[in-house]
Formats: structure tokens, sequence, C-alpha cells
């Protein structure tokens, strides 16, 4: 809703604000009223903003790879995660906060996706050339859009091909929020790359999405515990140990803070 008092805007304008308001209301679930205020205008206008930038940076290939760097409990480097920064001509490095979830919504996270892979591949390629970095891997984190695409197998053999990396050396990481939809076709695609030896790992578990009973299936090579499902549910945390040890599976475990990261 908007109202007309002492407005000196045309039709239109009240109309796009009324429609500004109707959106609001369902997003916020049925049956509810917004009145339109000026705060919604200014947050639709930046993200409008946000999103022509989003979609210039993808033509314009104004994305970085940061490497974080993973350890062993020895200390000794055995890889890195490959983190996507938005390096953007007027405001510098942008938050993955602030631009992940836009592009998750409006579809650009798939070229995006395609990009870290081949770029972390293609590292991969790099450091298997040289002896002391050979044995290290990447791990690249997908997204449900990547994941539930139809081509997503196919496109991550294809990468893997074309780069020359290893598939033993590349990790995809996966969250619990990509278990909620279609747990079986997520099942046939892991298993389908496991066979080709990419490995995988499942973040933030615990976190409100997995369920036990499902986990024994999934081809994983490492599980990241939610440090509040540690708290607060030890008696699963055993269970969980059971699953992993069962089976001989050799799947690696640890405990950390709730994050994302991209």
């Amino acid at each position: 809703m908007t109202l007309f008092v002492d407005h000196d805007g045309s039709v239109d304008e009240l109309m796009k604000r009324a429609d500004m308001a109707m959106y609001q209301a369902k997003a916020a679930g049925r049956n509810t009223l917004r009145f339109f205020d000026p705060v919604m205008q200014a947050e639709v206008t930046t993200r409008v903003a946000l999103e022509a930038d989003l979609r210039e940076a993808v033509l314009r290939g104004q994305f970085v790879l940061h490497y974080q760097a993973q350890v062993a409990a020895n200390g000794r480097l055995t890889g890195a995660e490959a983190l996507l920064r938005w390096n953007h001509p007027q405001r510098g490095l942008v938050s993955p906060m602030e631009f992940i979830p836009l592009a998750e919504e409006t579809g650009l996270i798939l070229p995006m996706g395609l990009w870290v892979l081949q770029t972390a591949c293609a590292q991969l390629a790099a450091w298997a050339a040289r002896p002391d970095m050979a044995h290290l891997s990447i791990a690249v984190n997908v997204s449900a859009c990547q994941l539930h695409h139809v081509d997503f197998v196919a496109q991550v053999l294809a990468v893997l091909d074309s780069t020359g990396a290893r598939p033993q050396r590349l990790k995809l990481e996966l969250t619990e929020s990509l278990l909620v939809k279609d747990v079986e076709g997520v099942i046939a695609k892991m298993t389908a790359l496991k066979a080709r030896g990419v490995g995988f790992s499942l973040d933030d578990f615990g976190t409100g999405y997995s369920s036990l009973s499902y986990l024994k299936r999934l081809p994983l090579d490492q599980l990241k515990i939610d440090q509040g499902f540690v708290k607060e549910h030890p008696d699963r945390l055993q269970r969980c140990g059971h699953c992993q040890d069962g089976g001989g599976t050799g799947r690696e475990s640890g405990a950390g803070g709730h994050r994302r990261r991209r």
C-alpha cells in the first residue's frame, strides 16, 4: 500500500511504490500488509545498482580467487580453500556476504561458480608441475544452484579434462542447505564425481538440515561439524562418529564455528 497525501508525483510513481510494498508483503508471508516507506525505495535502488554492477563484473572478469591455507594437525600444509572476491573498480574488494546472495538469487552464481572451478583447477595443474606443491589440494565451495544444475557433473569433468588437474586434488565443499532438495539426485551426482576421484566435504553439519539417517550414504571425505551442534548434542556427535567409522569410509571430521564463506 501507498498513501496519496499531497503527492506531486505521477500516477506511475504511485503505482511503483505500491508494487514495492506488495513485493515486501509477499516476501513476509501470506495475509500480510506492508505500507511503502522511503527505505524500501532506497533498498530497491541499491539492489538494482548492485545487480547491474555484478552483471558487468561477470562480463569483464572482475573476480579474483584468494587461497586460504589448510594445515594438518602436525603443521604440514595440505592444501587451500578457494575464496571468491569481487574487485570492484570503484569500491575495491566487495565482501562475498554482500554479493553472493544476490548472485544466487539472480542465477549469476552459475557463470561465477564455473569461473571459480576453472581457475582453481588451473592452479592445481600449475602446482602439480612443482614437486614441492604437487601434493596440495584445493577446496571449492559449491552453491545449491550449481549442484542442482542438470549439467553439473559434466561441467566439472570437462573442467578437469581441459585444465589437466588431477581429480584427486579437487575437493568440492557443500553445505547442509544443499541437501534439502532432491537428496537422491545430490547423492547420484556426488557418486558419479567420486568415481572419478573428486572429493567432497560437508560444511557446518548440525545447523538444522541434515539427518544422520542419510549421512552414511553421502560419499564424503570430510565432515565439518558446527560448534553449536557439538555443544548442544554431544550424544548425536557420538552417533556421527559411529557413522564416520562404520564401514571404513576414512572420513575426516572436525568442529568449528558457524560461518559462511565463498
